[in-house]
């Protein structure tokens, strides 16, 4: 499962988060199996007229190699391996 955090998604947008995931790494259509919201935020700060948009942090299951995918994001600090559920 892969972690991103920092996803801002403008406040009027109707796009699933799949397709938008899918539409920013770069993956082919229908490769998301699930996306987990872990935190959704509103960034309403209205500085030189920036839109209103939400904030998350994601868990995402990638359909095949995630490793090889989080390669390609080495340099992104904000895509990671989500971390591990402790019961």
């Amino acid at each position: 499962m892969i972690r991103i955090q920092n996803f801002s998604v403008s406040f009027d947008d109707t796009t699933p988060l799949n397709a938008l995931v899918e539409k920013r790494m770069e993956l082919p259509p229908h490769s998301v199996s699930e996306v987990v919201i872990v935190r959704k935020a509103i960034d309403a700060r209205r500085y030189k007229g920036a839109t209103i948009k939400f904030v998350y942090i994601l868990d995402v299951i990638i359909d095949g190699n995630e490793k090889k995918i989080l390669n390609r994001f080495k340099k992104n600090k904000n895509i990671d391996w989500a971390p591990k559920k402790v019961i």
